[in-house]
């Protein structure tokens, strides 16, 4: 699994519309076969809340067409 992952959506904070991103790739995740707490995370990027939802790249390349 690569070390490198890919921002999806950026909030001001974790609230229903960061957890509906997150969501959303968790099942893109499972539709592909990947385990979704391996390949989908919110890091938080801020003192003030706000986070970033990353998806990683075996995750990302299924989206974009192009499987690893």
């Amino acid at each position: 699994m690569s070390d490198e992952w890919f921002s999806v959506g950026t909030f001001p904070e974790y609230n229903d519309d960061a957890w509906a991103e997150q969501k959303r790739w968790a099942d893109v995740a499972e539709d592909v076969a990947l385990y979704p707490e391996m390949n989908v995370r919110v890091v938080k990027t801020d003192d003030k809340g706000g986070v970033r939802v990353e998806v990683s790249e075996e995750l990302y390349s299924f989206f974009k067409g192009r499987p690893m």
